[in-house]
C-alpha cells in the first residue's frame, strides 16, 4: 500500500516532523545554506570566504520503498554579493562547478553549472566517513529517478520531473548550496550569497496493509471414543494446527489439553490462536467418550 507523505521543516537537527496527507507551504532554503554542513552544528568553509548558514532539514517518515519529490521550488538567488538575486534553483549557466567532498560529506561537479539547489539524506548523527563518490551532472541535470547514497550531495534544480529514492537507513533529508571560490574546490565562499527559495518536498512510501484476517485452525474435529471396560476415564490425544496468511505457522492452545484425561460423556474441546497482529482464531470440538462394550 502506497501512502503520500509531506515533509514538515524541522525546528532543529533532531526534531521530528509528522507525516500527512497534504502538502506543506514552502519551506524557507536561503542562499548562504552549506549542505557541507549537513549533520553538523557549524557550517563548515575550509575554502575561504565564510560558511554561510547550515541548511534546512526534514525528518523522513520510516516505511519502505521511500521516494521523495520537489513538486514546487520558488525564489531566486545569487552568488555575488550586492547583486540583486536573479537566478533560479536551475543555476546560472555559468559553471563549472566542481566543489570537492568535506568530511561526510560528497562534493558535486556540473561542468556547465553554478549556484543550482541540492540534497543529500543522512542517517541521524554526523555523517559517516569517508565520503561516498562525487556525482556529476554534466549535461545530466534532466533524469527521471536518482538513488543517491548516504552522504552523497545530489542535484535537485527546480525539481520538476525529478524523483529520488530515499537510502534505506536516511532518517533526514537536507537541502542547500554546494559552494566555493568560482564554485571550485573546497566548499566555501557562502557569505557572498543572497536571496532565497520556497521549497515543498512530498513523498510515497510502502506501508504493510493491515492484517486483519485470524488464523485458520486444523483439525478440530469430533472424536468418539470407547474407554476400556472398567474405566471411568480415557486419556485423548488429538492434534490441531494453525496457519496464519502473514506469519505462516503459529501456535495453538487448546482446554482440555491434548492428553488430559476425559470422563465418560461429552466434553467441549475450545482452541484458540493468535497471529503477531493480534487477530485470534477459534475453533471447538466435542470428545466423546463412551464405556466398553460388553
Amino acid at each position: 500500500m502506497k501512502t503520500v507523505f509531506a515533509l514538515a521543516l524541522a525546528a532543529g537537527l533532531l526534531a521530528t516532523a509528522a507525516a500527512a496527507s497534504t502538502q506543506q507551504a514552502g519551506q524557507r532554503v536561503p542562499a548562504t545554506a552549506n549542505i557541507f554542513g549537513a549533520g553538523y552544528t557549524i557550517a563548515p568553509a575550509p575554502g575561504g570566504g565564510g560558511g554561510g548558514t547550515l541548511p534546512p532539514v526534514w525528518r523522513l517518515p520510516q516505511g519502505s520503498s521511500r521516494v521523495v519529490t520537489f513538486p514546487l521550488i520558488t525564489g531566486k538567488v545569487t552568488p555575488i554579493v550586492g547583486s540583486a538575486p536573479t537566478n533560479g534553483a536551475e543555476g546560472d549557466g555559468l559553471g563549472p562547478t566542481d566543489v570537492d567532498s568535506w568530511r561526510g560529506i560528497s562534493g558535486i561537479v556540473d561542468a556547465k553549472n553554478g549556484m543550482f539547489l541540492v540534497g543529500v539524506f543522512l542517517s541521524d548523527g554526523e555523517p559517516s566517513m569517508p565520503p561516498p563518490p562525487r556525482l556529476d551532472f554534466t549535461n545530466k541535470e534532466r533524469f527521471d529517478r536518482l538513488a543517491p547514497r548516504l552522504g552523497q550531495t545530489f542535484f535537485i534544480g527546480d525539481g520538476q520531473g525529478r524523483s529520488y529514492e530515499v537510502p534505506e537507513a536516511a532518517t533526514r533529508l537536507f537541502v542547500g548550496f554546494a559552494d566555493g571560490a568560482l564554485y571550485q574546490g573546497l566548499p566555501g565562499w557562502y557569505g557572498n550569497n543572497a536571496g532565497s527559495l520556497a521549497v515543498d518536498v512530498t513523498g510515497t512510501l510502502d506501508v504493510p496493509a493491515a492484517d486483519t484476517i485470524p488464523p485458520t485452525l486444523s483439525g478440530a474435529k469430533h472424536k468418539t471414543l470407547r474407554a476400556p471396560r472398567g474405566a471411568k476415564r480415557l486419556r485423548v490425544r488429538y492434534i490441531v494446527t494453525a496457519q496464519d496468511a502473514v506469519d505462516g505457522s503459529v501456535p495453538v492452545a487448546c482446554t482440555p489439553r491434548s492428553g488430559s484425561y476425559f470422563s465418560l460423556g461429552r466434553t467441549k474441546v475450545a482452541c484458540s490462536a493468535t497471529d503477531s497482529s493480534g487477530n485470534t482464531g477459534k475453533a471447538q470440538f466435542m470428545v466423546t467418550v463412551k464405556r466398553a462394550r460388553v
